[in-house]
């Protein structure tokens, strides 16, 4: 076996005289490269080691472009989850306010029987003090006849005050019953059979006493009105619905009234609300549902979709409480 330094001495030579080998003997050359060729890659295929690379560099390249679009998609799906997220909490907030808006109004017409409660007994009271003045009266009668006149003179005042204010009284409970007949007519179908009066009056009558809502005119009720769907966002393209407004400044009131209705007829007149309010975003668009006879699940989904629906079961319990009051 060869020592450290004869292999030194070895190499040494060989790195020396290899050159001037090589040129003297071409098949030097050719062994050796033959030699290398086993161990190294030639230079053609190291150009093709290169193509491959740059292929395979490319298509990497277009695999994250892709990966990163994805990823662009899902973020842009995620951020449209949460806009809808919004509008779900938007609408829940504006059922509330429809909620406590109704509660109001409950509130308002319980006052309302409560001040005609008290009317009732401040005119029991001026009978009461009417019998006790012609007592008084009588009583005066027969003390002197000079006072006559004088007791006449009063019975007239007494009499004049009297009748005007019985004839405020009937021209309020006029006006509180034509109100509570066209609303009793309206929910029950029997409108539109109404003889000397337009319909519109007569809605516009039933929406001011039931509604609480004195600034409903005539000339705001449009009945059995055309709309249209041209480009799908509600209805199939191009359908057409026919539906009842109120149009007020800056306000759409839709209402449709059912002698009895069905889970189709809530989602049907709901699709309608939603195509108008869709297609007027500068208004503030709500529906009114009333029906006589509705169905427990028709209501609820009325209601989940922010319709009014009249009348309510609470109305009817608070209908039952103004029973034991007394009434004209």
């Amino acid at each position: 076996m060869l020592t450290p330094q004869e292999l030194y001495e070895i190499k040494e030579y060989v790195l020396r005289e290899l050159p001037r080998v090589l040129e003297q003997d071409p098949r030097f050359a050719t062994f050796i490269e033959g030699i290398l060729s086993e161990k190294f890659p030639t230079r053609d295929e190291f150009a093709r080691l290169l193509n491959e690379m740059r292929e395979f560099r490319e298509e990497s390249r277009k695999h994250f472009e892709i990966t990163e679009n994805r990823f662009e998609q899902v973020d842009q799906r995620f951020e449209q989850v949460d806009q809808r997220f919004e509008q779900v909490d938007q609408r829940f907030e504006q059922v509330d306010q429809r909620f406590e808006q109704v509660d109001q109004r409950f509130e308002q017409v319980d006052q309302r029987f409560e001040q005609v409660n008290q009317r009732f007994e401040q005119v029991d009271q001026r009978f009461e003090q009417v019998d006790q003045r012609f007592e008084q009266v009588d009583q005066r009668f027969k003390q002197a006849d000079q006072c006559m006149n004088g007791l006449q003179q009063e019975m007239r005042e007494l009499r004049t005050d009297l009748s005007q204010q019985m004839s405020d009284l009937r021209t309020e409970l006029v006006q509180r019953m034509d109100g509570l007949q066209n609303w009793v007519e309206m929910i029950t179908g029997g409108f539109q059979d109404r003889a000397g009066r337009s319909l519109e009056e007569v809605v516009a009558g039933a929406f001011a006493f039931g509604l609480k809502r004195p600034d409903v005119k005539p000339e705001h009720i449009r009945l059995r009105q055309k709309i249209y769907d041209p480009d799908g966002l509600v209805f199939k393209a191009g359908k057409q619905k026919e539906v009842d407004i109120i149009a007020l400044n800056g306000e759409l009131l839709l209402f449709e009234v059912k002698s009895g209705s069905k889970l189709d007829d809530m989602d049907s007149f709901a699709d309608k609300v939603e195509l108008i309010r869709l297609q007027n975003p500068d208004k503030r668009v709500s529906g009114v549902f009333i029906s006589l006879g509705i169905r427990d699940d028709a209501r609820r989904l009325g209601e989940r979709l922010g319709i009014l629906v009249l009348p309510l079961k609470k109305n009817a319990k608070r209908k039952k409480k103004a029973s034991g009051s007394q009434e004209p």
